[in-house]
């Protein structure tokens, strides 16, 4: 729509020379009509993160700073990008305290902006070795060495995904058959986690309500069978 507004002011100015001022006039026109779509959006963003809210009685918190919110504390962000965020719902469901975030991110090595929704999934008894997941790229299918953490019993989802760990083994015991079912074939996810924390996103974009939805289900989902297998290693080591 706003293509087409743009469109129409540009073959209106080009058949209305004679009018020096027509031309000023209809790019100021112009720009406001896209400053006044921007906030329209902007606002229409914030009332549905902060319904949502209300609907699942969690906390609405909207705030525009570089600062990392509380909640990412235990996720390690590269030196090499800026994180705005720019509003967030908080809450417990099944036990886990989950944030849902709109971020911005700058990534200096590209000067490029990325917008996205991410969840942060925080559990007490949560003690994940630091890993990243994300889904392979068609460059990274053709480096042999960018393989990272690979599972024997399952080539598919090794093709598929690139996890990379300090400690490998760890974190291939702690990725069950669960676990990767949840994720697979899940085109650009991209996944954090280290210690109580599991920072999930995909990107480009903001994601609608019944994206944000269906994702939360999911986070859960995967918290869930980190759990599991933490508590059947323990069981295992108590009978031991």
């Amino acid at each position: 729509m706003t293509l087409c507004a743009w469109q129409l002011l540009a073959n209106v100015a080009l058949d209305t020379r004679q009018d020096e001022l027509t031309v000023p006039l209809l790019l100021a026109v112009g720009l406001l009509t896209f400053i006044l779509w921007w906030y329209y959006r902007k606002r229409e963003r914030i009332n549905m993160l902060r319904e949502l809210a209300e609907e699942w009685n969690w906390e609405f918190i909207e705030e525009e700073n570089d600062r990392i919110p509380p909640e990412l504390e235990n996720v390690p962000m590269a030196e090499d990008f800026i994180f705005l965020c720019r509003q967030r719902i908080c809450g417990v469901q099944d036990g886990i305290n989950i944030a849902i975030f709109d971020l911005t991110v700058f990534e200096f090595k590209i000067s490029k902006n990325f917008t996205y929704t991410a969840l942060a999934l925080r559990h007490p008894d949560l003690d994940l070795p630091l890993f990243t997941l994300k889904h392979r790229t068609k460059f990274e299918d053709g480096l042999q060495e960018n393989r990272g953490v690979q599972f024997p019993d399952d080539f598919e989802f090794t093709q598929q995904m690139r996890i990379d760990a300090l400690d490998y083994a760890a974190v291939r015991k702690r990725l069950t058959q669960e676990f990767r079912d949840l994720i697979r074939n899940e085109d650009d996810i991209s996944i954090i986690g280290n210690r109580d924390t599991l920072f999930i996103h995909k990107y480009p974009g903001h994601l609608s309500r019944d994206e944000i939805e269906r994702s939360l289900k999911q986070g859960i989902g995967l918290v869930k069978a980190l759990l599991k297998k933490d508590q059947r290693m323990s069981a295992s080591s108590s009978g031991d």
